[in-house]
């Protein structure tokens, strides 16, 4: 950022597109400059009034969470969330379990990987992930909502602790954006194959830029959507085929681990095909 005159600018720099053939095949590649220093000739000066339109938000005045620490000092703590499934044998037919754990985002990875700051939180041999989670989501809600009270030892007071999952992590690769044709939870970014991933057209939209360099909009994902196409993968399965549930789940770039589950699962069990009845007849 660069103040002149009462005015603010922004110091920006333009990645350099090169397009060649290999295998037969168009390939681009991206050149992004590093390590600029403040006064290089080769970054653009830009007035801000060029950007977009801001924001504005009223602050509230004192602080709610004052309030809520009572005079308390307020601590917050992000933690990495960690879910993995384990069982005694090499196998996993058996005894499988799906567990989770946190550590301190704040710690340095030498300390955070040893045992005694990993802290477990709990785990099931017979619910899912996604059902499991729902009670660890509802629970750091709360904390990052409200907080709660804790002694600290250094300044052997209490304070308001609050925090969020900064991050989450699972040991298998398989929602790697690398091997996903449908790499984003965020927007539609997608392609057809693995290789159009090295096109021109795949990476500005990964970028998120339009062929001139503006701000490509428009391609969000919208929950009601979501919603609507999570309902059309399960009337696919129940009313088509399976084929085509598989066909449009790729197309839409979405699925849903507990319909999934009911779909599979009511094939072999009365019970659970009566209940989807009874759920679609309300």
């Amino acid at each position: 950022m660069l103040i002149s005159n009462s005015e603010i600018y922004s110091k920006c720099i333009a990645p350099q597109f090169k397009g060649f053939m290999k295998d037969n095949k168009l390939v681009t590649k991206i050149k992004i400059s590093q390590d600029i220093k403040f006064d290089h000739p080769d970054p653009y000066t830009i007035h801000t009034k060029h950007g977009g339109k801001g924001n504005q938000k009223k602050i509230q005045l004192p602080n709610p969470w004052r309030k809520k620490a009572d005079g308390r000092v307020l601590r917050n703590v992000p933690i990495t969330l960690y879910a993995d499934d384990t069982s005694e044998n090499i196998s996993k037919k058996f005894n499988k379990h799906i567990s989770f754990y946190f550590t301190l985002s704040g710690l340095s990875p030498n300390l955070s990987n040893q045992e005694y700051n990993c802290y477990f939180l709990l785990t099931s041999n017979r619910a899912t992930g996604f059902e499991i989670a729902s009670q660890i989501v509802a629970e750091m809600n709360n904390i990052t909502r409200e907080g709660f009270i804790a002694f600290d030892p250094t300044s052997m007071k209490e304070v308001l602790v609050t925090g969020m999952v900064l991050c989450f992590l699972g040991d298998t690769n398989t929602p790697n954006p690398g091997s996903s044709l449908n790499p984003c939870r965020m927007c539609h970014l997608k392609t057809a194959r693995m290789d159009d991933k090295k096109s021109l057209d795949y990476i500005q939209q990964f970028l998120r830029i339009n062929s001139d360099g503006s701000e490509l909009t428009g391609n969000e994902r919208n929950w009601s959507e979501t919603v609507d196409r999570t309902y059309d993968l399960y009337c696919a399965e129940v009313e088509e085929s399976h084929a085509e549930h598989l066909q449009r789940r790729q197309q839409y770039g979405l699925t849903d681990a507990i319909s999934n589950r009911f779909l599979v699962d009511s094939k072999k069990n009365l019970r659970i095909r009566k209940l989807m009845e009874k759920l679609e007849e309300e």
